[in-house]
């Protein structure tokens, strides 16, 4: 246990993780495990309670965090974006991290995991996600930030180190999406980050494309309409790596002998 009762995660330096959970169309959440930012974004609801820190209280300062924590910046940063797209935290530009005075999301808040065909429900997400991010990326060329920019492509360096390698670059895949919502600008898109996650992952599970080098030459186009702050370029990116997924979706069914009449347009 660290200072200020905060219980130290400490972070995978080396390697390529474990191997990919099989996917499972019953897989619940207690089969699979977290990732790092997901188990530091528990400890920090953990230290809330324990502190007896109130609504409007502010958390500790950044490296307070990372030093006790034990681990990097980023791991950090993306732990309290998702504490913050569950309103439960709330971070202030040039003032620090508060805890929010919202009622908090819960992680799945549409019941996803209670869901049992998990192939259905990959589609159907793949098909929501179809429908809400071209036109939110398009938004997020109009109003991503510098910072966000920087943090965007920091985000396609490491997914080109890890595919240079082999590895599993799952988490970093689904921060570069979560990222480009936030960078929309749009308050109801911050709400739908715990669904758009489950998406996300639920496709990569499925696929096991983790390390296509494809998706990493579509992420650096997505980012590169963002950067220009082009929404249509931005937007049609956005449109055709969604597209490309779900033609790959599609031809992994196929091979793995799937009944595609259960899914829409699945002649």
């Amino acid at each position: 246990m660290a200072a200020g009762g905060i219980q130290t995660v400490t972070e995978e330096k080396s390697g390529a993780g474990p191997a990919r959970t099989q996917y499972i169309r019953g897989m619940s959440m207690a089969e699979k495990k977290l990732t790092l930012a997901e188990s530091v974004a528990e400890k920090l609801i953990e230290d809330i309670g324990e502190k007896g820190l109130k609504p409007g209280d502010k958390l500790g300062t950044e490296k307070e965090l990372m030093e006790a924590m034990n681990v990097s910046r980023s791991t950090l940063r993306e732990a309290i974006r998702l504490l913050v797209s569950r309103q439960i935290l709330e971070s202030r530009h040039g003032s620090g991290t508060y805890v929010s005075d919202g009622t908090g999301v819960v992680p799945d808040p549409l019941g996803l995991e209670l869901l049992h065909d998990k192939f259905k429900l990959t589609w159907d997400l793949l098909e929501i996600r179809l429908l809400l991010e071209p036109q939110l990326t398009a938004a997020a060329a109009l109003n991503a930030t510098d910072e966000q920019i920087a943090e965007m492509e920091e985000l396609c360096d490491e997914m080109d180190r890890l595919s240079s390698i082999g590895a599993d670059r799952m988490a970093i895949d689904t921060q570069f999406h979560m990222r480009v919502l936030e960078a929309s600008g749009n308050l109801v898109a911050s709400n739908l980050l715990p669904i758009m996650k489950k998406a996300v992952d639920l496709f990569i599970i499925y696929t096991q494309r983790e390390t296509s080098p494809e998706t990493v030459a579509t992420h650096r186009q997505i980012l590169d309409g963002i950067r220009r702050h082009d929404p249509e370029w931005a937007k049609d990116m956005m449109h055709m790596h969604l597209e490309f997924n779900r033609q790959e979706f599609r031809r992994v069914a196929i091979e793995r002998g799937e009944d595609l009449s259960v899914l829409k347009g699945g002649n």
